[in-house]
């Protein structure tokens, strides 16, 4: 959903959502590239009904977030997502940023061991589009390149119980202990 007070904005929406498409008097044309993002008849009934739902979806994954935060800040080297208590944040991922090893290992070691995780933080300057047409490098934003490299989306989602916490901690906790033993020996 987009919400502006433009109707510049509006009609560029518009035109992305419908395939960079515009009507014209007897015929349309495709102005701009743009992809298929109209809502359909099922997805606004899910979206209504869910929107009832909105309230106690967001404090519950908020309390998710709480409990899994008590677990994980006891691991070292694993930097928790600090919020400003002047926003809610209603945690649409829950992210961790790792201080001695990269993402990447600890992802492939993770699903070894039945959990799934992904990157973080995607740093869109390292990512093949913006590198190659803008000819952007990682220093070019070493902050985004680095949160790229060490942060770590874990499995998080409503319903999630506390067991499956304690498992994806665990696991965590062990590849993490692996990872620093391995880099002490090198």
């Amino acid at each position: 959903m987009v919400v502006t007070n433009s109707h510049e904005i509006a009609e560029r929406v518009r035109v992305l959502r419908n395939h960079g498409m515009i009507q014209m008097a007897d015929t349309k044309d495709f102005v701009a590239p743009g992809l298929n993002y109209r809502m359909n008849e099922f997805e606004a009934a899910l979206g209504i009904v869910q929107m009832k739902n909105l309230s106690s979806m967001i404090a519950e994954r908020i309390s998710l977030a709480r409990i899994f935060g008590q677990k994980l800040c006891s691991i070292d080297n694993l930097e928790l997502q600090v919020s400003n208590d002047d926003c809610l944040n209603m945690h649409q991922a829950f992210v961790v940023k790792l201080s001695k090893v990269e993402n990447l290992e600890v992802i492939r070691e993770l699903a070894e061991h039945g959990v799934e995780a992904t990157v973080g933080t995607y740093a869109l300057h390292t990512l093949s589009f913006y590198s190659k047409k803008y000819g952007y490098k990682p220093s070019d934003y070493p902050v985004a390149a680095q949160l790229h490299h060490e942060s770590l989306a874990l499995p998080f989602y409503n319903g999630m119980t506390i067991e499956e916490i304690d498992t994806v901690v665990q696991r965590l906790k062990e590849v993490l202990e692996f990872e620093n033993r391995s880099n002490q020996d090198e």
